[in-house]
């Protein structure tokens, strides 16, 4: 039962992964191959936009702003609007108070803030490592996107200005530039809405798939699928 319970949570991680366009395999799969010559345009100039190192210098310079960001913007959120995520009624809602997640977690944990602060810094320390180690993948798919869509020339004008004081500058910046206070405030002031927004989003969701039946629980399978999707989790 215990594989069982396990093969049930590897579903639900499965099922959210969807969330990628599905038909993202597939039209790598049919893209005509790159013109070695164009790809090798693109590499040069990805390799100007995406240098080695680049995902470590952007968690490492602005790992404390996210934190701090992140938890203000949940903190600062009143209660009700959690709830509400929750899937709450609006009925249950109604009589609920304007007190927010900050003022709660104060009276039930004085250490809140300072205990989310250091595990999110852990986390994302943790994830600097797996982030750097993917960079080589990331600009090989720069590269193929970039290929795809600009001709050797137009990829060899970029790279030309990318190797100029200027556009050395631009280059460098232009993934760091969204962690800028500036625009990390300006995507903070979407979260009150979106959230304010989502129980209606839910809502389209659950109606869109209303006519589906509900996934089976594993105690709705029978005795050979119980074995069979047991045995694809555990070894003989």
């Amino acid at each position: 039962m215990k594989s069982l319970k396990l093969a049930a949570a590897g579903l639900a991680l499965a099922t959210a992964a969807l969330v990628t366009p599905a038909h993202a395999q597939d039209a790598m799969a049919e893209a005509a191959p790159l013109d070695p010559a164009r790809l090798a345009a693109a590499q040069k100039m990805v390799g100007y936009l995406l240098p080695d190192g680049s995902y470590a210098r952007m968690m490492e310079q602005s790992m404390d702003q996210i934190v701090a960001m992140s938890m203000n913007s949940v903190m600062d959120l009143p209660m009700r609007d959690l709830a509400a995520l929750g899937g709450v009624s609006e009925q249950d809602l109604a009589s609920a108070g304007e007190g927010t997640m900050r003022e709660m977690m104060a009276i039930l944990d004085p250490h809140f803030e300072e205990r989310q602060t250091l595990s999110m810094r852990a986390m994302m320390s943790a994830m600097t490592g797996v982030m750097t180690s993917m960079e080589p993948k990331v600009r090989e798919g720069l590269s193929e996107a970039y290929a795809a869509q600009f001709t050797t020339a137009e990829l060899n004008e970029i790279t030309r200005f990318f190797e100029t004081p200027a556009g050395g500058k631009y280059a460098a910046s232009s993934m760091m530039v969204y962690m800028d206070p500036a625009v990390m405030a300006r995507m903070q002031e979407m979260v009150p809405a979106l959230m304010q927004e989502m129980p209606a989003i839910i809502e389209e969701t659950k109606q869109a798939t209303a006519h589906l039946p509900p996934p089976r629980s594993v105690d709705e399978l029978t005795e050979e699928e119980r074995e069979k999707l047991g045995g694809m989790i555990r070894e003989d």
